[in-house]
């Protein structure tokens, strides 16, 4: 006889959720998880009848940054916020992490009329009452109440800025840098989503090629500025969380909801997607704002996340019109961002301490030795000047020689490296068969693993020149 699965273990199986144990302990774990989405148990019930593969808010732990002009002291806003049930102390500035909502001060403010703040939430998840985004809703009343009561119509201004801080215990080196990789491709679309002030804010820079190459350089692959609009300050040193720095000052909640929530959803695509399984969802030669917010999972009937897709669609729609743009991706753009991203990096890790990491996220493999650091750094200097090609078999690739202007022919065939060189015809290895070895890890890195995807960069190397004929023996010498 079968098991029998109970309407608790379908629903639990279907959100997502494993649990074993009693009636009643199934019930409070789909009430729970209700709680931290923000829904009830019948809103759930109809999201699951209406779609086969529902879409539900990341359960990770996140905190605000919520920056803006008081009126009063920040004493005196501390008091009014405990008094209403929300724990909170007067400090100044500072980056320490408590469990209480901290009113502090930050000299790039200047809002007149109004005490300058930088509100800081504690950790919260999910959308819910208990420690969730229902007490960032509530302290966002009391702030605006009392600016009302001061006969003040705004507490923000172009100076002010909102920064999410979403949790990533569990990323490797490879997801850091395709959640990095989403945003830099994706900011012709993010950016309208963000008020002129906050685009390219000495605060929170756009993403360039260049940090590609630092994320190499240090702390073991983790750029330094703070001041970009996606900082990884947080995970490289061990508190585990990345900053989205980019967007505005707001006290409105529909707004401070979407920030939240699209930072969420970003993370937990980087997570599980590239920015090439974007590329090959959508049959255009274009990306749109819908197409984004779909990859990363703001859509369906999810009454929050419906909420926060038709705000942001909005707002997005209102700041391409002023712009006069047409609010379109071209593929083309992202094709030509990759290659860029691609040529720094592979310079990046010629100078950094951290290629055994990237090897042990790939293949489980131990740390590097001197000669093999060695093999890859050669490998990169002329990396350039590597040519390649694919057919419906195999890799092909023509390495040039450090002391010539030939070069080697090597061949990429069922997960075997052959090279035309002696040293290989004789040992079976050599410098320039492990060097493409390593840079064939950096293409994996981008998410490039085949033809289809090679071939959409490809001529940013190439020229798109067709490869010259060299005959293999001419490099025998090397």
């Amino acid at each position: 006889m079968g098991e029998i699965i109970t309407m608790q273990d379908a629903i639990l199986k279907k959100i997502g959720l494993k649990v074993k144990g009693s009636y009643e302990e199934k019930r409070f774990r789909i009430e729970q998880f209700c709680s931290y989405q923000g829904i009830t148990v019948k809103e759930l019930f109809r999201i699951l009848a209406k779609e086969k593969k529902p879409c539900f808010i990341p359960l990770r732990k996140f905190g605000v940054e919520l920056e803006g002009g008081i009126p009063c002291s920040r004493e005196e806003f501390a008091g009014i916020l405990s008094e209403n049930g929300i724990s909170a102390y007067a400090t100044g500035y500072n980056h320490d992490i408590v469990a209480k909502w901290k009113i502090g001060t930050d000299s790039s403010i200047r809002i007149e009329g109004l005490t300058p703040t930088e509100i800081t939430s504690p950790q919260f998840i999910g959308m819910g009452e208990r420690a969730g985004f229902k007490e960032i809703e509530k302290l966002l009343k009391i702030w605006n109440e009392k600016l009302n009561e001061n006969g003040t119509s705004n507490g923000v201004n172009r100076t002010c800025g909102g920064h999410v801080h979403v949790d990533v215990y569990d990323f490797s080196l490879k997801d850091v840098f395709n959640l990095q990789m989403l945003v830099y491709c994706l900011w012709d679309l993010l950016k309208f989503l963000v008020p002129p002030s906050r685009r390219n804010n000495h605060y929170c820079n756009e993403i360039q090629p260049y940090h590609f190459e630092d994320n190499f350089k240090v702390l073991k692959g983790y750029p330094q500025d703070r001041y970009l609009c996606l900082n990884f300050n947080g995970f490289s040193n061990n508190l585990r969380n990345v900053e989205f720095r980019f967007w505005s000052g707001s006290t409105n909640v529909k707004k401070v909801k979407m920030h939240v929530v699209i930072s969420l959803c970003l993370v937990e695509t980087a997570k599980k997607k590239t920015i090439w399984n974007l590329i090959e969802s959508v049959d255009r030669d274009y990306l749109t704002i819908e197409d984004f917010l779909d990859f990363i999972g703001v859509r369906g009937s999810h009454p929050v996340l419906k909420e926060v897709k038709e705000f942001a669609v909005q707002r997005f729609n209102n700041f391409v019109e002023l712009a006069g743009a047409d609010g379109l991706l071209k593929k083309e753009k992202i094709y030509k961002k990759i290659k860029e991203a691609l040529k720094e990096a592979i310079v990046g890790i010629l100078n950094s301490d951290c290629y055994s990491s990237l090897v042990k996220d790939f293949l489980g493999a131990e740390d590097l030795s001197e000669k093999e650091r060695l093999s890859f750094g050669y490998a990169l200097r002329i990396s350039e000047k590597i040519k390649f090609r694919f057919d419906e078999e195999s890799l092909k690739v023509e390495f040039p020689l450090k002391s010539s202007s030939n070069f080697v022919r090597m061949e990429v065939k069922d997960g075997e490296i052959i090279c035309s060189c002696r040293k290989f015809r004789q040992e079976g290895k050599c410098i320039h068969s492990e060097g493409l070895h390593n840079v064939l890890i950096v293409l994996g890195l981008f998410g490039i693993e085949g033809n289809s995807r090679w071939s959409k960069i490809e001529r940013y190397f190439n020229n798109e020149e067709e490869v010259n004929g060299v005959d293999s023996e001419v490099a025998v010498g090397a």
